[in-house]
Order: C-alpha cells, then structure tokens, then sequence
C-alpha cells in the first residue's frame, strides 16, 4: 500500500472508531440560547453562561473608540500590535496568480523596541520573508533566511519602525504628518517642505508658508489604518450575531466593511471585502483585508548581538541632477533711494573704480562677466534690497533698435518689483483707456489730455493706468512718474533678507530674466559684501545661480543623491567610495570594473588618475552637515573617461558591514507588482467613502 493511501486509510479508521470508546450519554453544558454571542448548537443543555449581544449603537461606538485608539497610538509612538493580511486573486494577460501578504507591526514604548514582517505568497509559494526588530542599540535583520546585524550610530527604534512602515507600504507616507502636492497626486513628509530640494514635480513644496505648515501640524493629517469619524459615521452599519462573533457591517460601491467583537465587546479584527475590479491591465477578484488587534502579551521583542553584521542598506541614486550654487561676483553701482539713475552714470562710474580684489566666497572657478548687480544702500531703511538694484540680467523685451532695456529692482512685501531705467530712450509707445488708445512717450505731461480719462496728465482715477509697451511678451508694465518709469510686479511665494543676504522664490513666471524666462517656484539668492576702495558707491554683490553640470578641467561631471530607504545613519569614515563602470562579462552577467577608490574618512573631495590614464575627481556633500552618511547628501563625479559619454558607477562599502550598501541583505523588498496593487485596493476600500 503506498504512503498516502495509509496514512488516509489511518485516518479514516481512527475517525470511525472515535465514537467507539467515547460515552454516548455525556451531557454537554454551555449557551444554549440561539440569540447569544457564545451560542452553542452542540449544547444539550445551558449552564447560564450565555452573553447576549449589545445593542447595535453601542457596537458603533465600541468601534469607533477603538479604531481610533489604535491609529492614535501607532501615529503618537505609544505601545500597539497589529497583524494585517490581505489577498487577492488577479488574472493578468490570462495567467490566474493568487497574491497573500502578511505584515504584522509592533512597538514597545516602555523599552523602546520594536518588530516589523513583512511576507508575500504568490501561488501558495512565499517568495519574500523580511523581518527587522530593535531594543537599544541592536537591531536585527532577517532577510535571505538568514538573521543579520545592522550598524546604526543614532539608533530610534520608532523611526525604524516609521522608516519600514513607509517602505512596505509603497513609499505611502503612514505615521508621519505629510504634504500633497501634484494635483493631489503626490505625497511627500512635512519635513520635506521647505527644504531646498524640489520633490514636487509641480514645485509647490518649497515656498510654503509656515502657516501652512501649521496647519498641516495641527491637523495632524496622519495616514491611518482605519475610516477617520467623519468616514465612520457617513456609512449605514448593519449588525448580525454569528460564529461567536457580534459583527457590524457596512456597504458602498467599493466593497464591504466587517468589524467583529468578541463577547466582552474587544475588536478582534477589521476585514473589508473589496468587489471585484480591473486596473493597470489586470483583473481582481476575492480581495480581501483582515487587520487583527495583538493583545499586550504578544507585543515582545527580543533580540542578538551574535548575528553576522550587514552593510547599512544606503543606495546610490544614478537619475539625479544635483544643482551647484555658485556666486557670480561683480562690482555694483549704488542706485539712489529715489531710483532715478541714468545707464551712462552707472557704466561711468564702474569705469572709474579702480581693479578690486573679489571675495573668496565669489567662486573665481566659475566667473560671469555679464552681469552687473546695483544697489541701493539707505541708512534709514531696514535693508538696502528695499531701496532697489539694478542688473542687466532683468532685461525685459527689447526696444526697435535691439538695445536691452535696463531695470532696477526692489523688494515690497511680497513682490518684486521692476523699473525701467532710462524709459525715454526704450520705450516709445504707451496704452490707456484700456488698451484703446496708444499715445508717444512725448505726449506725457505735455499739457494735453491724450487719454480720455486725462491719466496722462497726471489726472487719473481709480483702476486707470498708463500700460508701457516693449518691456515683454506678456508682462504688463505701468508709467509711474514719481520714477519715471515703468514698472512690473512678479509676486513672489518667500522672502527673506537682512543687510548681508536676500533671497526669494517666484509665485509666478518671471519674463525674460538673462533673456530667459524663469518659471514659478524658481529660487533666488543675492548677497552683499561692504563697499571696496575709497567710492562709497561701490560694493561686491553676487547672484547665487545654480550649475547642474559645469565641467571641471575638461571633464564631464555626474551627480548622484544617497538613499537611505531604512533612516540609518553612519560615520563617513566606515565608508569607502568605489568609481567605475559596470560591464557584462562572456555569460551576459553585469560586473562591476572598479577604476579608482576614495576614503570617505580621509576627505569629502579628491583626485586621482585610474591605471588607464583617466583622471577622476569627486566631491561629497553632507548636505544636512550632521558628518553622517544618510539621505540626501550627494556625491559629484567628473571623468574624462572616454570623453566622458559613459556614465559611471557609484557604489559606496561599508568597512563596518563588510560589504556594498547596495548589495546588503538588509534591505527591504520592495512590493512587487501583484501586493502593491492588493494594498492599493484595500488602502481605496478602508478609507475612501463615495
């Protein structure tokens, strides 16, 4: 007889001859009473223990209380456990794959640790099983099926815990507050804003203004597992007592919302059931959520120092475009407070200043002899940026005669605004009576009213204006006589400055600034050094302009940004910067050639000339200026290799971990296609309420 066959004839023979030694007159008492939560159908008789069922409402607030409970203390680092486990059965191009993913939180406050899994089946098959826990300074790491020890020298148990939150959940911003940005589309951490990156693909995240952010800070706009109240109380619950449970349910178009209570009136679990849909070139069916409220005495936490150590997971992002300020220095002309200065005075005056030494914060690596700044500097204004300045990179449109028209600038609240110098010798035409009716420069103040309102004699009423023509293609320009000029206004999102720096962002499109228009959200930095020589009407100013790629000696630069999927943080001096190029060897497998190695621990810049003759430079920017390696800090490559067409590869090893960041074990798998869109449909069905 075969194996199975035994061992099923086994169990069908035990099964037949349990009865056989049992006693068939056993009275059994439990519930007998139908209507009760712990109803037992198998009771011969009742031995008074029956719960009966709460009323409907109070289920409803039972749950509400404890939904909110839950997403409280997870959202504020209080102690809490949850288990989720979602599936689904999608159908894709005709193949049929049935998806499990199992993710089950903790964290401890009394001895700050905590423990995250994260698994998925496809098939009945696991294909991923990633684990990480942390009590103190250890933390452990289960990947590969094999436990791990990860080195991190600012050890936060809660943000490790946040950091794989996010990471297994789609990059989906889940504890922290967040910003939105991209037409709703996009979500990105509060502490993002404002930051001097743009993440944003429409820009809207620098700029903010900190009432904004208070607000986002005071509404807490945390990311939940459960309906909010509002969500809570616009469903139509129903409730039914079955299978020990007493159960509320709700129904939109999206699905259905189970939640179960035990007799003592404890959530035991949260499942939504989502209807069946289609998305992305896939169909789905049997989607089912089921979140399970761990009791205190499953939230443990245990851990050792005995594991082989891993490399810190910081990835090297290649697609990135790291942006150089760099001050282009010139010497300035100070404008009077009035702003009425000619362009020969200006010119006049820079030519009579004799030869001064430049600052060395002006970068004489990268000069630019096109551009003039002027200021004005009045002792009873706050800052000189009030007063005005001058430059030929706000050159507006351009007059008949191709000659560039010259402004000065200054600063109000929160616009800039532009006035053009010399307006007689630019501008020849002028627009009133709302555009219908053009006058000549001449016929201002010359004792006739022109335009019908009189405005060109000095007679105007509210909403009237004189609009200038050739000053752009749609910037509109007003004649100001106290100036005699005319002026545009660009308002702008931020501002600040105080005597030495002035820095701004656009709120709007700025025309033709370097004869290049500069789009909403664009930063500006100015700065300011004390005057040089015995002309007092002469300072060092400089504009801050970006350099995504300057060259350097002739060689072609690459930017990269480090990644730091899991929040860690590590000395520089436990990394060593290897360059060079991956190539495929004679099996068709990618191989990294390494050409040259830099000590991170030695310096954050350096160069060196690989055993081909190829010369290689680097620079290291802490970017947050904390001597750890972590997110955001950017490295720039320049490489003459092969005229510098190939791209090369960055790769950073960690002495501590003995091994590439890249390669570590201790890195988070990312969801594959099948769980991200699992979690994207009970994500939709839990919170979005038609």
């Amino acid at each position: 007889m075969k194996p199975i066959h035994a061992l099923v004839a086994c169990l069908l023979i035990s099964t037949s001859l349990a009865g056989c030694f049992g006693d068939d007159d056993e009275i059994i008492s439990d519930c007998t009473d139908s209507d009760a939560v712990n109803y037992n159908p198998d009771a011969d008789e009742d031995d008074g223990s029956c719960v009966m069922p709460a009323a409907q409402t109070e289920l409803e607030s039972a749950a509400l209380t404890q939904i909110t409970d839950i997403d409280d203390r997870r959202s504020g680092g209080e102690t809490y456990g949850v288990k989720m486990v979602m599936e689904t059965d999608s159908t894709i191009e005709g193949d049929s794959i049935s998806t499990e993913v199992t993710i089950i939180e903790m964290y401890d406050s009394e001895d700050q640790s905590i423990s995250y899994t994260y698994k998925y089946k496809l098939n009945g098959m696991e294909y991923g099983d990633y684990q990480v826990r942390q009590k103190g300074d250890v933390i452990n790491v289960y990947s590969e099926d094999e436990w791990y020890l990860v080195n991190d020298e600012i050890g936060d148990s809660n943000n490790l815990l946040n950091a794989a939150i996010k990471k297994g959940n789609g990059d989906d911003i889940s504890m922290d507050p967040y910003f939105t940005c991209d037409e709703e589309e996009y979500d990105i951490p509060i502490d993002w804003v404002n930051d001097g990156l743009v993440h944003c693909q429409d820009g809207t995240d620098e700029g903010v203004t900190q009432e904004e952010i208070d607000a986002i800070l005071a509404d807490g706009r945390q990311k939940t597992l459960f309906p909010d109240d509002l969500e809570f109380a616009e469903l139509e619950w129903t409730m039914t007592v079955e299978d020990g449970y007493q159960t509320i349910s709700a129904s939109n178009e999206e699905g259905i919302i189970y939640i179960n209570f035990d007799e003592n009136l404890q959530m035991v679990n949260f499942i939504a059931e989502a209807v069946d849909s289609e998305g992305l070139g896939a169909e789905f069916e049997n989607t089912v959520s089921s979140i399970s409220i761990l009791d205190d005495d499953e939230i443990t936490v245990e851990v050792s120092d005995d594991y082989p150590p891993a490399a810190s997971p910081l990835l090297v992002e290649t697609n990135y475009q790291a942006s150089k300020y760099i001050w282009n220095c010139e010497l300035s002309y100070n404008i009077p407070a009035n702003q009425i200065v000619s362009e020969d005075e200006i010119n006049s005056s820079i030519e009579s200043t004799p030869i001064v030494v430049l600052p060395e914060w002006c970068g004489d690596k990268y000069p630019s002899s096109d551009m003039i700044h002027t200021f004005a500097d009045d002792v009873e204004d706050d800052y000189f940026w009030n007063n005005g300045f001058s430059t030929t990179k706000r050159i507006g449109s351009y007059a008949p005669s191709g000659t560039p028209i010259f402004h000065t600038l200054r600063i109000e609240d929160d616009a800039l605004i532009t006035a053009s110098l010399n307006v007689s010798e630019h501008i020849s035409m002028f627009y009133c009576d709302e555009g219908t009716t053009t006058i000549s420069f001449a016929a201002i103040n010359d004792g006739v009213a022109d335009c019908t309102s009189g405005i060109d004699e000095d007679t105007q009423v509210a909403n009237d204006y004189l609009q200038c023509t050739n000053l752009g293609y749609t910037t509109i320009a007003v004649y100001v006589e106290s100036t005699d000029s005319c002026e545009t206004t660009t308002n702008l999102s931020q501002v600040m400055m105080d005597d030495e720096y002035l820095y701004f962002v656009l709120s709007e499109t700025l025309e033709m600034w370097d004869g290049w228009d500069k789009e909403p959200g664009t930063e500006f930095w100015f700065k300011r050094s004390q005057a040089y020589g015995e002309d007092e009407s002469q300072s060092i100013v400089a504009e801050a302009s970006n350099c995504n790629y300057c060259t350097y000696n002739g060689m072609s630069p690459y930017s990269f940004i480090i990644e730091d999927e899991m929040n860690f943080q590590n000395h520089l001096d436990e990394f060593r910067l290897d360059l060079g190029f991956v190539e495929y060897d004679d099996d068709g497998e990618e191989e990294f050639i390494l050409h040259v190695s830099f000590d991170l621990s030695q310096m954050q810049s350096g160069e060196t000339t690989d055993a081909m003759g190829n010369n290689w430079v680097f620079d290291y920017y802490d970017m947050n200026g904390n001597n750890y390696l972590d997110s955001g800090d950017t490295i720039v490559v320049y490489t003459d290799y092969e005229d510098g067409d190939e791209r090369p590869t960055v790769k950073l090893y960690h002495d501590w971990g003995g091994g590439y960041t890249d390669e570590s074990p201790a890195l988070l798998p990312g969801l594959t296609m099948f769980s991200t869109l699992s979690v994207l449909l009970v994500v939709v069905l839990c919170r979005r309420v038609e």
